[in-house]
């Protein structure tokens, strides 16, 4: 299972808001689509510790996307069989 993790500040201890599962049958570049919306929901919402960043890491705990890394080339995309609308 891939893990998502809403966390305050970019660092790899930063401490950690929310944590979500889920499914590795599910393609990295549509986890990372899922972890930018989750984001981008609970910063909205009115709780006092809103998360700023978030990463995704693997069954064994390695840190495979972040959002404070920069975004994935387009060429990346393209060999994973994915569009990007940028």
């Amino acid at each position: 299972m891939y893990t998502i993790e809403l966390t305050r500040g970019a660092a790899w201890d930063a401490p950690v808001i929310e944590v979500h599962s889920v499914k590795p049958t599910i393609h990295i570049v549509d986890v990372d689509r899922m972890a930018q919306a989750m984001l981008t929901g609970a910063r909205q919402t009115g709780q006092g510790l809103r998360p700023t960043n978030y990463r995704i890491l693997d069954p064994l705990g390695r840190c495979l996307r972040s959002s404070a890394a920069a975004p994935p080339s387009m060429t990346l995309l393209l060999r994973a069989g994915r569009t990007c609308m940028i």
